[in-house]
């Protein structure tokens, strides 16, 4: 036979509760939301500019993939926005 014995000396919150309470709605918070999209936006259309430059540089083809990658990099950078747009 065992015994269970649980000792504390404070309520515990349960973890879900305690992420509501630190969520926040100050105008700081949706300040810096909108800063993190616009750098993910930008972010990814430059990563994908500057890879298509570059396989069109060793290609030499005229300018294809840096249309390709750029366009790619803006339609990532509109997904992440959108996912970071439905978290809580």
């Amino acid at each position: 036979m065992y015994l269970q014995v649980t000792m504390t000396t404070t309520q515990q919150m349960p973890p879900n509760k305690r992420s509501d309470e630190r969520r926040q709605d100050s105008p700081n918070a949706w300040i810096a939301r909108m800063f993190a999209a616009s750098s993910l936006m930008i972010g990814l259309t430059a990563v994908g500019l500057g890879l298509g430059y570059m396989i069109d540089s060793t290609r030499g083809n005229a300018h294809r993939w840096v249309v390709i990658f750029g366009i790619a990099g803006v339609l990532l950078g509109l997904y992440q926005i959108i996912r970071l747009g439905n978290r809580p």
